[in-house]
């Protein structure tokens, strides 16, 4: 069922309710009114009656058409003190119109009132009083033949105006829903020609400035967010595949030349060496891809515990000094303050070792790569990962974090590709990880030459909220 039809229907039964409880409310209002009028009459009636005998004005006789006058439609039965009938006037009949027990117990300044019924069409309501003079008992009965009509007549134009009501409601609030929805139905397909139009071309935003408009305005930046998306997964996609083909490309040219006829054992080995280098690039490769993945999916496995940061660092260091020592780098700690800090080591020392073997990858010989704890007032501590190299390009640091970002200038006269780095990837999946810390990493160059890298990690108290949060 669409929204419009839904609509249409609540409408409908809204006017149903709507009309049943008016209806309701006037036929109870109608009984009221009658009623409260016919009792009224009847007091009336009976103290004029009451005032009459006490005067003796009039002057009975037993069972005979007297003196009293009433009005259409009313009649007038007297008992005396033994409760025996004494008087009625013509309509009434010679019989009581109310039991024994209610004469016996009618009081004074107390009337009672009690339906009497002759016929299916003829129904009185009675009203039952002593007199304090006389002692005798008054009963003054008027017809509701009016209000038995009145309640037919109602429930008659309830039963009419009902489903009357209901298609009436249902067909305007059908026009009324489909007037509101129509900016919407606009925008639906507008949405649905998306997929045949251009980069540029969005949905058109209403000049109403009212819900409408803003999901116009949601819509676009939504259209905006997923091509902006599409467009990084195929840069993504293709830097992928880039990174797999070179080296798969290269293994196979080499085993291919290590399989021709006349090899020496020597240039097979050499050649058997560069395939397993391309290999082991393709494993790195993989690796962080899979690591990629399952940080954006929140699959990776991720457990903070207290570290000491200055215990943690040099932990992790140590184990690069071989490569440092290759490249003749000197790797310089400047671990002054000791912050306690929530980490998972195994995640942080990965994020740690691709931004230093980066720095390493541009460090020129006998350069010195330093790596320093600076404290960011109560609550925070910066590790700087600073080195000699030729730095990041000024039009390359805003992208330098983005998965397969390189730069050219930086790269040419790089030989080295073994690495994570190689492929644009280790400054990107640390930052994911300091991220997951709840931190961040900070680009920039030193004033003095070379690049630096900023790990921004909570100190515990912060990291505490960040584990629970987890």
């Amino acid at each position: 069922m669409t929204i419009r039809s839904r609509i249409a229907l609540i409408f409908a039964l809204m006017a149903v309710i709507f009309f049943a409880v008016a209806g309701t409310v006037l036929y109870r209002s109608n009984d009221n009114a009658i009623i409260n009028t016919l009792k009224n009459d009847l007091n009336k009636t009976s103290a004029r009656i009451i005032d009459q005998l006490d005067s003796k004005v009039i002057h009975l006789r037993p069972l005979n058409e007297g003196p009293i006058l009433v009005r259409e439609q009313e009649f007038i039965q007297i008992f005396d003190s033994t409760n025996h009938l004494r008087y009625t006037t013509q309509g009434a009949g010679k019989r009581p119109s109310v039991s024994a027990a209610l004469v016996d117990g009618a009081k004074i300044s107390a009337p009672s009132y009690v339906s009497f019924r002759r016929s299916e069409n003829d129904r009185y309501l009675i009203l039952v009083i002593r007199d304090d003079t006389t002692n005798d008992v008054i009963a003054v009965g008027g017809s509701i033949d009016q209000l038995i009509d009145s309640r037919s007549n109602i429930i008659l134009y309830i039963l009419i105006g009902i489903p009357l009501t209901a298609i009436l409601a249902f067909l305007a609030g059908y026009y009324l829903a489909g007037r509101a929805l129509e900016p919407v139905e606009q925008l639906r397909r507008e949405a649905e020609k998306l997929k045949e139009l251009g980069e540029g071309d969005l949905v058109s935003v209403p000049a109403t400035k009212d819900e409408i408009a803003d999901l116009a305005k949601t819509l676009n930046s939504m259209i905006i967010d997923i091509r902006k998306s599409i467009a990084e997964q195929k840069i993504f996609i293709a830097s992928a595949s880039h990174e797999l083909r070179t080296p798969l490309a290269r293994v196979s040219a080499d085993l291919e030349l290590a399989l021709l006829e006349g090899r020496t054992l020597e240039e097979i080995e050499v050649l058997i060496r560069k395939a397993d280098r391309n290999i082991r690039k393709l494993v790195v490769v993989c690796n962080s891809l899979l690591t990629i993945a399952k940080q954006e999916r929140g699959e990776a496995d991720f457990h903070l515990s207290p570290q000491s940061l200055d215990d943690f660092i040099s932990e992790t260091v140590e184990g690069l000094r071989r490569e440092a020592d290759h490249k003749s780098v000197n790797l310089v700690l400047d671990l002054t303050c000791k912050p306690l800090v929530a980490i998972d080591p195994y995640h942080l020392s990965r994020a740690l070792e691709n931004v230093v073997e980066n720095a390493l990858r541009y460090s020129p010989p006998n350069s010195f790569l330093t790596i320093r704890l600076v404290p960011l007032g109560d609550d925070k501590v910066q590790i700087d990962i600073l080195d000699q190299g030729p730095g990041f390009p000024s039009d390359f640091i805003d992208d330098a974090l983005r998965p397969f970002a390189r730069s050219e200038k930086t790269t040419l006269d790089v030989t080295d590709n073994t690495s994570a780095g190689g492929a644009g990837l280790g400054l990107s999946i640390a930052n994911m990880i300091t991220e997951m810390h709840g931190g961040r990493i900070d680009i920039s160059n030193n004033p003095e030459g070379g690049a630096r890298v900023s790990i921004v990690l909570p100190k515990l108290t912060d990291a505490k909220a960040l584990n629970a949060a987890r």
